[in-house]
């Protein structure tokens, strides 16, 4: 092939940079050729081409062995320290089991790309290191989005969110371990002692606030600044199965609605729920959520209407607005009599005897009985009475009324009202973990 001067540069000794001629390529190119046929088949660990720094080294300062195994050492009398080799399909490996692998690459400023992988046919690097050791990671098909960065003296920042995805451990040889928080790293967390978490400034709860220890269902406590302390009581917790009033459309995560829908291999994928709920909702290795949507939970009991789980009054979801109404009815009624039937009775007379008499009263004399003329040339005379203490027993009278057709008819339903309580609606969420 032909040369060109100013292609390679003789560096030896370093910093005089002669240019290297046609040639002293040539003379390069025909021992190279000499010493190696093409296509010849060379034992891997042979060594194939080899420099020295001197004509007095022991060792290579660079040599290239049979398996294309590229070596570099310091030459003199040490062997070769640096190896790069191919390990596997598609890996590069940077020194051996006994070497320490380390790549270094400078860039002229901080912000050079030194480091970058793609994923197949990307249009734009997953992942790339500068040479200020900013991290930077994106899709794929985008430009990297997300960092990871040094900051100050013993800062790692993002300019982006953090994920945690299991735990979070805070390490530090001194006395405090905190994480800080705000700009100017006025709000920190920190441990206080074994098993104690604390803050030196305020903490709001907008959320709830659950209180245990590492063993589900034991008692926790919360300590306040004057030193008293309140107990939780120890609780089992919700179960997988649970079911709960919910004020919204969307579930919370780990619930779902009970609206009917179906939980595809729910058997593998929420084995805590398949363990918990009974047949009535499982289809093969599916289940069916509950759906309570304009429905009422009622017990179970012993009437054949409720002594089976997931038993319910037969109607659709969709037919609950045709459930039951109350409505009024017209009775109309027609003119009718009904005989009366008397076999004749009788009523006893109860008399205890009484008197009766009269008197009249002449001008200023005394009482007289009898009758006698007044001075009108008629009689006067007045009848006193007494308590006679009759009385009237009672009798069975054996009446009775005679049936009759009375002619009354009910009416069509003329006014639909709804037969429940007052009520609101609202969702019925189940837990699924």
């Amino acid at each position: 092939m032909p040369y060109t001067p100013q292609t390679w540069v003789d560096d030896s000794p370093p910093g005089t940079g002669t240019l290297l001629d046609a040639a002293h390529f040539n003379y390069i190119e025909s021992g190279i050729s000499a010493a190696v046929a093409k296509d010849e088949v060379i034992a891997a660990a042979t060594r194939i081409l080899a420099s020295k720094l001197s004509s007095g080294d022991a060792q290579p300062a660079f040599r290239v062995l049979g398996d294309g195994r590229h070596e570099w050492g310091p030459g003199a009398s040490t062997t070769p320290d640096v190896t790069l080799q191919r390990s596997a399909a598609g890996i590069l490996q940077l020194g051996l089991s006994n070497q320490r692998g380390r790549l270094k690459v400078n860039g002229q400023t901080a912000g050079d790309v030194t480091f970058e992988t793609l994923v197949g046919s990307d249009a734009f690097s997953r992942l790339w290191v500068t040479a200020g050791g900013k991290i930077e990671m994106g899709p794929g098909n985008l430009t990297p989005d997300v960092n990871l960065y040094r900051k100050s003296s013993d800062q790692l920042a993002t300019d982006d969110q953090l994920y945690v995805g299991k735990r979070l451990v805070v390490d530090f040889e001194g006395s405090q371990q905190s994480l800080f928080f705000g700009t100017a790293m006025d709000t920190n967390l920190y441990r206080e002692a074994a098993n104690r978490l604390a803050t030196d400034d305020s903490m709001v709860i907008y959320g709830g606030l659950a209180l245990g220890t590492q063993t589900p269902g034991a008692a926790g406590s919360l300590t306040f600044g004057d030193g008293t302390t309140q107990t939780t009581a120890a609780s089992s917790g919700l179960q997988a199965g649970t079911g709960a009033i919910w004020f919204s459309d969307t579930a919370p995560s780990g619930w779902a609605l009970c609206d009917g829908s179906t939980l595809t291999n729910a058997q593998t994928n929420y084995p805590a729920l398949w363990a918990n709920i009974a047949s009535a909702w499982k289809s093969g290795s599916d289940i069916i959520l509950p759906d309570l949507r304009g429905r009422m939970p009622v017990g179970k009991g012993t009437n054949t209407d409720v002594d089976t789980l997931g038993k319910n009054e037969g109607h659709s979801a969709a037919a609950v607005v045709n459930r039951r109404p109350k409505h009024p009815h017209l009775v109309s009624e027609s003119a009718h009599n009904h005989g009366v039937n008397d076999p004749t009775h009788a009523h006893s007379v109860y008399d205890p005897t009484h008197v009766n008499y009269l008197c009249y009263n002449l001008g200023g004399e005394a009482w007289r009985f009898g009758l006698e003329q007044n001075g009108n040339g008629g009689n006067e005379a007045w009848t006193n009475y007494s308590a006679t203490g009759i009385g009237i027993y009672g009798a069975a009278t054996g009446i009775t009324l005679n049936a009759a057709s009375t002619g009354l008819t009910v009416g069509p339903q003329t006014q639909a009202t709804w037969d429940t309580p007052a009520y609101i609606a609202v969702n019925w969420i189940i837990k699924l973990s």
